[in-house]
């Protein structure tokens, strides 16, 4: 088949341009209209979810005031047990033998006398053994004279090596805490 166009070549051009204006106006208003129908589709669900927006932030609200709440009865129920246990252990101690007290008093006593190096307590017994070092065996007595005036500490046993040297004398002495 033979097609021959005779018309002129500005009809030509004007046809070519009212073919190409109605596809452009047909492809525009089907955009159009998508986009028209995707907005009225869209805005249901866009209104739907800014509500349940809402919802969902007063609930979140919500949770953290509870859960600020139940944190601060956890606290004040653990400050509330504390506070009993701290009771219970200072009625408990109130009569009981001190290490810490009777350790700071054993160097109040020993200062300038002799060295402590170790200090031994047992609680089942109150049995107490006090090593440490003296310059002279005058410091060594001066600080086991001390020792046995005092009442934390009776029965005190030395053995005769801790009097044996003049100088330099390493030392053990043992005894049984008395409560204060």
């Amino acid at each position: 088949m033979f097609n021959l166009n005779l018309l002129p070549k500005k009809e030509k051009q004007n046809i070519a341009w009212e073919k190409r204006t109605s596809q452009t106006l047909f492809f525009g208003s089907f955009i159009i209209a998508s986009v028209f129908i995707f907005l009225i589709l869209l805005f249901p669900s866009y209104i739907f979810l800014a509500l349940q927006n809402d919802d969902v932030v007063r609930n979140l609200k919500l949770e953290e005031k509870g859960q600020g709440a139940l944190q601060t009865k956890m606290i004040e129920n653990r400050l509330v047990t504390i506070n009993l246990n701290i009771r219970r252990i200072l009625q408990n101690n109130t009569a009981s033998f001190m290490p810490g007290n009777f350790i700071e008093r054993l160097n109040q006593l020993a200062e300038g006398r002799v060295l402590l190096t170790q200090i031994q307590y047992h609680q089942g017994g109150g049995e107490v053994r006090i090593a440490g070092w003296a310059e002279t065996r005058n410091n060594f007595l001066d600080f086991k004279n001390v020792l046995e005036a005092q009442k934390e500490i009776n029965n005190i046993i030395s053995p005769i090596n801790n009097v044996i040297k003049e100088k330099n004398i390493e030392f053990i002495l043992s005894g049984t805490a008395q409560n204060p």
